[in-house]
């Protein structure tokens, strides 16, 4: 029978002999990575202030005090400043588009639907070939409507002043309304 004296002496000869083997290949590793580096082309670009563009050199105070370099205002600014400058829509105006659609969508079809029938009591109440009776029911409709139209345009307005504020994409809103279009009277 073999001792374990003996086992454990045949383990340490053999972990002694690979021992250098293992070490040769490190070295053979780490000479040819050196020789790479060594004939590698290294890039040697360099900035200068040219680069850097108008404004682009921030001083330390101004760097201290965690700014970002605005590109339209040419200088350091806040993350407030920057964010109230950004066209990005706001969170709660992300959550709020498919409202926002069809709001105006809404007003876009009332306001059609109004325009529309003005236009035909505009008609009537000029076209000579109708009754005087008729006419002047149509000019008396014709006058108690504008108003509606008015208070059309005014939510018009609301909504694309929201819009603003809230930094939110005109696309949501488009197509936009002819507000200035005819107004019979």
């Amino acid at each position: 029978m073999i001792s374990n004296r003996r086992i454990t002496g045949a383990i340490l000869a053999l972990l002694a002999a690979s021992v250098p083997v293992s070490a040769q290949s490190l070295g053979d590793l780490a000479r040819q990575e050196e020789l790479r580096r060594s004939t590698t082309k290294k890039a040697t670009r360099s900035l200068s202030n040219g680069d850097l563009g108008p404004g682009g050199i921030v001083s330390t105070a101004a760097a201290s005090e965690s700014c970002y370099m605005s590109i339209s205002q040419g200088r350091c600014v806040t993350a407030d400043e920057l964010m109230s400058k950004s066209d990005l829509p706001s969170a709660e105006g992300k959550r709020q588009e498919p409202m926002i659609r069809q709001e105006a969508a809404a007003i876009r079809s009332e306001l059609s639907r109004v325009q529309q029938e003005l236009d035909e009591l505009a008609k009537t109440a000029v076209d000579e070939k109708r009754p005087a009776a008729r006419r002047s029911v149509a000019a008396d409709t014709l006058a108690k409507k504008q108003p509606i139209l008015e208070r059309l345009k005014q939510r018009w307005a609301k909504l694309e002043k929201y819009v603003e504020q809230q930094r939110i994409p005109h696309e949501w809103i488009e197509p936009v309304p002819d507000l200035a279009a005819r107004n019979p009277r």
